[in-house]
């Protein structure tokens, strides 16, 4: 399957962004010398041009659905983003600890009830028990890494797959 991004294009899309909005960062009013450096901005980046990316795919292969941010999954669970019956968590650099495990197992529980798919997304792991350890929290086939040659590639048929079942089973 031929998509319209690569791993490579992406990271370079994502790492342009972040330039981009630290360049404009500084020319806001309030900019007092220091370079912006936070957190939140470079995650944030990323999960804009992960849904940015998703979204041109989508496009590219004439599915046309809605993508929803800040899913709202039970009283305090979000997920990062909503495409119709599929839920994607993204993270920069992966799953952080183990500890995460049991809050995402939760989160995939909640989402199987409520009629979800719910996928994990990651720009990054290097520490190759956690990926272990988020196959196992979200499933093998649910779980991608943009560092990882063929995942975007997969992680996209993943998502028009559960689309797709999705609109055979309204039929």
């Amino acid at each position: 399957m031929s998509t319209i991004f690569t791993s490579k294009k992406i990271w370079a899309l994502y790492e342009q962004s972040c330039a981009d909005g630290i360049r404009r960062l500084k020319k806001i009013p309030v900019f007092c010398g220091a370079d912006p450096e936070f957190r939140g901005l470079s995650g944030w980046v990323f999960e804009k041009t992960i849904r940015f990316c998703l979204e041109m795919e989508l496009k590219a292969a004439k599915v046309k659905i809605p993508i929803a941010e800040q899913f709202k999954l039970g009283s305090r669970a979000k997920a990062d983003l909503c495409i119709g019956p599929v839920l994607v968590e993204l993270k920069l650099s992966g799953f952080f600890s183990g500890d995460a495990s049991e809050k995402y197992r939760r989160y995939r529980a909640q989402a199987a009830r409520d009629g979800y798919s719910y996928l994990f997304f990651s720009g990054m792991e290097s520490h190759l028990p956690y990926r272990g350890i988020a196959k196992k929290t979200f499933g093998a086939n649910n779980t991608f890494y943009l560092d990882s040659s063929k995942d975007w590639q997969n992680f996209i048929r993943r998502v028009k797959d559960l689309l797709e079942r999705c609109d055979e089973s309204s039929i």
